[in-house]
């Protein structure tokens, strides 16, 4: 079996798609540190397929090691996104793509396929109702408490 494969047994992968917040794709979890929320990550079939056929294309699960995904010209990068993949329990790759980066058209370099990945899990976050409400309970809480994100 490919390393490229998402085994849904035994690969893992948890992101961080806003400060404070963490998503893990295998137990289905979505927690809000700072307001101490925990609630259930609900996804449909299409959803899970997106997500798992761009792991496959991105060729995320054959790399390894730390990455850090920023445009050239940034001085002080803002990083917006970062994700932990797991394979058998053991952590193989963490990575972490700056706020404003593009993926270029058809480039197969690996801070691309990162990038991509990046694009896509956010693509189903947007408009997955159970991520929804994670987010609305942090930023209720960010306006109530006066918490700013630069």
């Amino acid at each position: 079996m490919s390393c490229n494969h998402y085994d849904r047994e035994n690969d893992n992968i948890i992101f961080r798609p806003r400060w404070w917040m963490e998503i893990d794709l295998k137990n289905r979890s979505i927690s809000v540190e700072l307001t101490k929320y925990k609630g259930k990550l609900v996804l449909s079939e299409k959803e899970e397929k997106i997500i798992i056929d761009s792991f496959e294309k991105n060729e995320i699960g054959s790399l390894k090691g730390e990455y850090h995904v920023a445009n050239e010209d940034v001085i002080a990068p803002i990083v917006d996104f970062t994700f932990v993949v797991f394979k058998r329990d053991k952590k193989i790759l963490d990575a972490a793509i700056n706020e404003g980066y593009d993926t270029q058209s058809n480039s197969k370099s690996i801070d691309d396929k990162i990038a991509s990945f990046r694009d896509d899990l956010k693509s189903v976050l947007r408009n997955n109702p159970s991520y929804k409400l994670a987010e609305k309970n942090l930023e209720d809480y960010m306006v109530k408490h006066d918490v700013f994100m630069l």
